[in-house]
């Protein structure tokens, strides 16, 4: 049995989706509906919930989750969040492994879920097809069970790349496009060309010393 936790930024539908391709082929995963919603403190992902919120405020998150048998999975809790304490006092999964993070914010994630007493998980937090391959998680189970229990069991993972910066501002790109965000795009164009140029320039340095 496998478990796929899809979560597009304020929509369930890509979660819904993806569930439907599974049935129809017939394959053995759990893919729960799934969101990862923008609070005021930062994302915050809600699985178990098969509609769209509205109301994205992380009172109203924690209130759905606990009224729907639902789960809140908190993503890269050093990374573009505030009142981190307090959030990981609510949530019921910390994530202790993101393979788009550095390893000191890795690190602290996990003293968090450690300090909070939280349970944990490990992601590839892929935004592009290529990055699924970036975590691969194995947990402990030997029979077909709910997406629940599976969060629940035993479980490590496995990695030998973290995502690359050239992906991360692709994936920025793709997301100002979406969510028509001029400000986004300008952004992440120019990063892209940063980036881009200063790959170039090291080509031409090596280039030069191996003459």
């Amino acid at each position: 049995m496998e478990l796929l936790i899809l979560s597009d930024h304020d929509t369930v539908q890509g979660s819904l989706d993806a569930a439907e391709k599974i049935k129809s082929r017939g394959l053995n995963i759990i893919c729960p509906p799934a969101a990862e919603y923008k609070t005021e403190f930062g994302d915050i992902i809600l699985v178990g919930f098969p509609d769209d919120l509205e109301n994205h405020n992380f009172e109203n998150l924690v209130k759905v989750s606990h009224d729907n048998n639902c789960k809140l999975l908190f993503p890269h809790p050093y990374h573009d969040h505030k009142n981190i304490e307090y959030m990981a006092s609510k949530v019921d999964f910390i994530e202790v492994f993101n393979s788009r993070n550095s390893l000191l914010e890795n690190k602290k994630a996990l003293e968090l879920a450690e300090t909070a007493k939280k349970s944990t998980y490990a992601s590839p937090d892929a935004h592009l097809l290529s990055e699924y391959k970036n975590c691969i998680v194995e947990y402990d189970v030997d029979k077909v069970i709910s997406w629940h229990e599976i969060l629940n069991h035993e479980w490590c993972f496995h990695t030998k790349v973290s995502t690359s910066l050239c992906n991360i501002y692709k994936s920025a790109f793709i997301k100002s496009l979406k969510s028509k965000s001029i400000v986004g795009f300008i952004k992440s164009s120019i990063k892209i060309c940063v980036f881009c140029s200063f790959i170039k320039n090291i080509g031409s340095v090596k280039k030069r010393l191996t003459k």
